[in-house]
């Protein structure tokens, strides 16, 4: 469960793990927040999809191995 703004890569890193909104926008936040207040279902949906993408993609043996992968091309 996160808000992220919506800046640079950002929304390719959050995927739909996450509800993006403006930057300097304060009602859009107010709103972002409001709806996870109030929606135990979605806190946990948005929860999981980040964890997976977590351990997926963001970990650090994820890492490794692309790091090894590109130095086996050079």
């Amino acid at each position: 469960m996160s808000s992220s703004d919506l800046v640079g890569g950002i929304p390719l890193i959050m995927g739909n793990a996450g509800l993006l909104i403006a930057p300097n926008d304060s009602n859009a936040i107010v709103e972002a927040l409001s709806t996870l207040v109030a929606d135990a279902e979605l806190r946990k949906a948005l929860g999981k999809k980040a964890r997976e993408r977590a351990v997926t993609e963001l970990s650090n043996k994820v890492y490794a191995q692309r790091i090894l992968e590109l130095l086996s091309r050079v």
